[in-house]
């Protein structure tokens, strides 16, 4: 459970993969597609389902925005570590608030999420069945270098111990050059539904 909870707490450092989510008005949904590539695969070939709805993007940089985000996500679910990696800021940092730890760098970062990934996947322990967000509203800031997204996330969990968890997320992404990197995320997840 500890370690589930850090997962998906870096998981929108993390909600999102080499893949463009396409964007769409509000209040209309996303799909991710199915397989990202050079994900690994399972004599299960089940794929976590990954959802946008509701979208509320103030201007065209913070679309830009949402989409890495289900771009992480995407990658998260899949186990693509480089796609992941790709998005992150050297400076990140994830906040546990579950077990109330700070974790530092995006070194230190990635090897907690490496050692973790594989439960996550199709035929894991812990497999993502599907992966909501829901509400995604973006803010750039007034000089236009850092954007807040606050949303619901909600997963379903398969495995010996199947559930769903929903969180409250903030996400805090910082603009180096003309690329989003995902700077920070908060959130703490709650079981909410045994299957």
């Amino acid at each position: 459970m500890k370690t589930q909870h850090f997962l998906l707490a870096a998981l929108p450092l993390l909600c999102v993969a080499a893949m463009a989510a396409p964007y769409t008005m509000a209040g209309t949904p996303t799909e991710a597609p199915d397989a990202v590539k050079g994900a690994p695969s399972s004599a299960e070939d089940h794929q976590c389902k990954v959802k946008c709805t509701d979208i509320h993007a103030e201007c065209d940089e913070s679309k830009k925005v949402i989409e890495i985000l289900q771009k992480l996500t995407t990658a998260y679910s899949a186990g693509d570590i480089g796609t992941y990696e790709k998005y992150l800021d050297d400076n990140c940092v994830v906040f546990d608030a579950t077990n109330h730890d700070v974790i530092s760098g995006k070194e230190k970062v990635l090897a907690r999420l490496k050692a973790h990934f594989t439960e996550h996947l199709p035929g894991g322990q812990k497999p993502l069945l599907s992966f909501h967000i829901d509400q995604p509203f973006a803010k750039v800031s007034d000089k236009g270098d850092t954007c807040t997204v606050t949303f619901v996330a909600t997963k379903e969990v398969g495995g010996s111990n199947p559930h769903t968890e929903r969180a409250n997320v903030t996400d805090i992404f910082v603009k180096r050059g003309s690329d989003w990197k995902k700077l920070h995320w908060q959130g703490k997840w709650e079981t909410v539904a045994d299957k």
